[in-house]
């Protein structure tokens, strides 16, 4: 009778469980897809896509240096800076990067982002790729050519000459530094 209680309620358990996976798809809230045996975060860059700009896939090395590396193709032409913004499974931001990727009709290259060594890349389920809003700097042109400065060096006899030149109004003393004797 006992075993026949415990069997319903476990059955019982079953379905409901399956029932809720069904309705809540707990995986899909999580940004995370599994690579092999190993989780691997979910890049959003959805407001990157209509400028051209396709995330296929993304791996994390952690140590030293800690980075993310993005493949990235294009379908337009592409150069901006961007930022990478990493964030842990209460979707906290953790960790930034910034650098400039650019490529032309149907390019395709790797991006490696590097953050700091306090980032835990290892709590990381997500990134978002957006485009900075700074401009990079624009660049010379390199038909200017550029003059290059005059330094001059002054020597030491040089000062020395210029302080000795130098008169002391009648009015003013030099200042007096005393010494006093360590007690």
């Amino acid at each position: 009778m006992i075993k026949n209680i415990l069997a319903v309620i476990g059955l019982f358990a079953l379905v409901a469980g399956g029932a809720a996976l069904a309705v809540f798809k707990p995986w899909e809230k999580t940004g995370v897809v599994s690579v092999g045996n190993t989780p691997a975060p979910v890049v959003y860059f959805d407001t990157l896509r209509e400028d051209g700009v396709n995330v296929e896939r993304v791996s994390i090395e952690t140590g030293k240096n800690p980075k993310a590396v993005l493949y990235v193709s294009y379908s337009k032409f592409f150069k901006s800076p961007v930022i990478l913004r990493a964030f842990d499974q209460n979707r906290n931001e953790i960790g930034r990067s910034k650098r400039v990727i650019s490529g032309d009709i149907e390019d395709a290259d790797y991006a490696d982002f590097e953050f700091g060594v306090r980032v835990p890349m290892k709590s990381v389920t997500f990134f978002e790729l957006t485009k900075s809003k700074i401009e990079p700097a624009e660049a010379q042109d390199e038909t200017e050519e550029i003059e290059p400065e005059i330094v001059v060096e002054e020597t030491v006899a040089d000062i020395a000459q210029d302080l000795d030149t130098e008169a002391l109004p009648a009015t003013e003393t030099a200042p007096v530094v005393e010494t006093v004797p360590a007690q």
